[in-house]
């Protein structure tokens, strides 16, 4: 039981190099496509900056899942996910990733992913 970590790469595919700043949003998402319980909340542990991605480049982020389900999450609030959703940092169109964790669907109950902000390279 404890924090898992999680690096989370955003490879840029485009011709042209692009930026990202910030956090990217995830959420824990239902067998049904719906959200389950709060997104990821921000870990500001690292500071923000602007990481520039030439076309090929990869920045990446840290997610950290904690698996002991806090005491504030109802246990009728308690589902296991079926995929995370992830926007990257300022982006409309979300990836998905496989996830079949136990999560709390109660909104606002229980925290637990927290992601960083983007960093270039990889968590190697």
């Amino acid at each position: 039981m404890g924090t898992l970590s999680m690096p989370l790469e955003f490879t840029n595919l485009s011709g042209h190099t692009c930026t990202l700043r910030g956090l990217p949003r995830v959420s824990a998402i239902g067998k049904n496509g719906s959200p389950l319980g709060s997104p990821a909340a921000p870990d500001r542990a690292g500071r923000e900056q602007t990481v520039r991605l030439a076309p090929g480049q990869t920045g990446y982020s840290v997610l950290g899942y904690s698996d002991v389900m806090t005491g504030n999450c109802p246990p009728t609030g308690r589902a296991t996910a079926f995929e995370l959703r992830v926007f990257p940092p300022g982006g409309r169109r979300a990836d998905h990733a496989l996830w079949d964790f136990g999560t709390c669907s109660a909104w606002g109950s229980s925290v637990f992913m927290r992601v960083s902000a983007i960093a270039p390279g990889t968590d190697d």
